[in-house]
Formats: structure tokens, sequence, C-alpha cells
């Protein structure tokens, strides 16, 4: 969404922080954050989005 320039991203964001109490949820958001940066290091959106998710 970010890339395209769509609207309505802070919902999404939203739900996935109240999923974060669930340890395996937990855990599985941070290896798929990890796999992404690793096959493309520079890519600013989910940087941008694991901020907004990991840092509140």
């Amino acid at each position: 969404m970010l890339e395209t320039g769509q609207k309505g991203v802070r919902p999404h964001i939203e739900l996935v922080q109240q999923l974060l109490v669930v340890p395996e949820l937990k855990k599985e958001l941070e290896e798929s954050f990890a796999d992404g940066l690793q096959r493309k290091p520079e890519w600013r959106s989910l940087k941008q989005v694991q901020s907004w998710i990991f840092d509140t």
C-alpha cells in the first residue's frame, strides 16, 4: 500500500500491533521482516512498517 501510494495503512498496523501479544505471531512477524530485509536490505517501505509496528 505504501509503495503504490494508497491510503488506509493505519488500521492494518493497529491490527498487527494487537496481535503482537501472541508470542508465536510476534516471532513469526519478526522473522518475516528479517527475511524481507535480507532479500532487499534497502526496502524503505518495509523498514517504515517495521518501525511503526515495533517502535510503539
